[in-house]
């Protein structure tokens, strides 16, 4: 059996992990997430982070030529800035992770970043 949500160690952990990925989504995007949750069930990460849509994706929307565009260009980033992500939830929960998903949701606006987790030694 993982750790509980509401095991407190794992809370702290989760707060660290969710202070960092925003810190690594402001330096990535320019911008601020609106705020970022963390929640670690058993072998699995979850962070969700409410964001802002930037300049150039707004005006995408504006002219009707923008979702499947906007998620395409984040998911393709987001690959890219993985390693980062992975690196930070590795050291954080001292797991390695073997998989990394991340989606971006437009209206709302928000992404998921999920990362599972090798089994535990």
């Amino acid at each position: 059996m993982g750790a509980s949500e509401s095991d407190p160690a794992t809370m702290e952990v989760a707060a660290r992990i969710s202070d960092e990925i925003a810190a690594i989504h402001l330096e990535s995007y320019g911008e601020e997430a609106e705020s970022v949750s963390t929640h670690i069930v058993d072998d699995l990460v979850v962070c969700i982070l409410d964001i802002h849509l930037l300049a150039h994706e707004r005006t995408l929307l504006d002219h009707s030529r923008g979702e499947d565009s906007i998620r395409q260009i984040r998911r393709e980033y987001q690959e890219s800035i993985a390693p980062t992500f992975c690196a930070t939830v590795e050291h954080m929960t001292g797991r390695r992770v073997i998989g990394f998903i991340s989606e971006t949701h437009i209206d709302p606006p928000f992404s998921v970043e999920l990362f599972r987790l090798a089994p535990s030694a």
